[in-house]
């Protein structure tokens, strides 16, 4: 389903203006789908996946692996749990789902929908806008790599039509 385009807020060009600097190459995008995968492939990484407690309702983190040139996050999710639409500042992302299966929305103009499971690797750039969901009834543990700094989340209104900034909030 894709929805009409219409003109952004001067607040989104502003933002948008801001995360665009330093877009990623194509070398660095494979680098972060190189880590994810490598990452994705250890028999023991779902240990490291952080416990939700019962009637869990946030996701919760766990950082494994930061160096210059990345950030390696699991993240469990409960059932129902939602990110909210946001972007990643001018970070640059690939991730995928260890167990279960999320949902991501993203807008680029137009309302996007898919399925991430654990045959699905989600790649995007800096200024990505997206929210990403777990639609299912069980608990998920997806792999996230972040290429640059994740110095800044901006937060984002859906309106059905288009996006509105909210506000942002400094990076982890």
């Amino acid at each position: 389903m894709t929805f009409s385009t219409h003109t952004p807020s001067s607040q989104f060009d502003t933002a948008r203006a801001r995360t665009a600097q330093g877009r990623p190459t194509r070398a660095r995008l494979d680098h972060l789908v190189r880590v994810l995968e490598e990452h994705a492939e250890l028999p023991e990484l779902l240990a490291f996946a952080p416990e939700l407690e019962e009637g869990a309702s946030e996701r919760a983190f766990h950082l494994l692996d930061e160096t210059v040139e990345h950030q390696v996050w699991l993240i469990s999710w409960p059932a129902g749990a939602s990110t909210g639409w946001h972007d990643h500042g001018t970070a640059a992302g690939a991730f995928t789902v260890l167990r279960g299966r999320l949902v991501e929305q993203n807008w680029s103009g137009g309302l996007k929908l898919a399925q991430v499971t654990s045959s699905t690797i989600r790649v995007h750039g800096a200024g990505h806008v997206h929210d990403v969901q777990n639609r299912s009834g069980e608990a998920a543990v997806s792999l996230h790599v972040y290429g640059g700094r994740l110095d800044a989340m901006n937060h984002y209104e859906f309106l059905g039509d288009r996006i509105r900034l909210l506000g942002a909030e400094p990076g982890r």
